[in-house]
């Protein structure tokens, strides 16, 4: 008896049939015949499709400040000898909250992305489908600390005066300004120029205007 075949996708030996690289072969069986029997043959059409590899993210979810060092869900792919060829890319277009610099994630400032790890081999792999699979990150704002460089400050009716000069950690953040009661002084809210109306006390507070913060 013998088998016939594609050998470009199959291999067998003793009877065993194993698959090397997709695509579609007849496979033929032939009987010589023996004293007995006549000889004969049997036929059927093995259609090899390709391997659909497996990504999986340690978590469907992650969470990150705003300026803190992140590091997010590791990456399995079955089988590992294509993790090299994976790309990694963010669904945030505009770049608002993450991006993808050099296969990682950068953090933009706070909100939600999704982060995709893709394997996209369908055009230049013979073995391997494309796929890819994600996780859904959300990160928050990080916490600013302000203080003013005095907690009391005197003015007169009528007579504009500045705030208190406004310490931020981190440096240089944008402030806006408000007053507690409008019938006794009035702020502008960017520069902090305080103009009482009239007498009595008033809390000016300064508040960090940043959308990160």
């Amino acid at each position: 008896a013998a088998t016939e075949f594609d050998t470009h996708t199959l291999t067998a030996a003793n009877g065993t049939v194993t698959i090397v690289h997709p695509g579609t072969t007849t496979i033929t069986a032939t009987f010589d015949g023996s004293a007995t029997y006549m000889g004969g043959t049997a036929s059927y059409e093995l259609t090899v499709q390709k391997a659909t590899p497996v990504l999986t993210f340690s978590e469907a979810t992650a969470t990150a400040t705003y300026g803190a060092a992140y590091t997010g869900p590791t990456l399995t792919v079955t089988p590992e000898g294509l993790l090299s060829d994976v790309t990694y890319y963010s669904n945030d277009n505009i770049g608002n909250v993450a991006i993808i610099d050099d296969n990682k994630v950068v953090i933009k400032g706070k909100g939600t992305a999704k982060i995709y790890a893709r394997l996209y081999l369908s055009s230049n792999n013979e073995y391997y489908e494309g796929v890819e699979t994600y996780y859904t990150l959300t990160v928050s704002p990080a916490t600013a600390t302000l203080a003013f460089a005095n907690s009391s400050l005197e003015g007169k009716v009528g007579k504009a005066v500045n705030s208190p000069a406004v310490t931020t950690t981190p440096a240089s953040l944008t402030v806006k300004y408000s007053s507690s009661d409008e019938t006794k002084a009035v702020v502008n809210e960017t520069t902090g120029v305080v103009t009482p109306l009239r007498e009595g006390t008033v809390n000016i507070t300064a508040k960090v205007d940043d959308g990160h913060y």
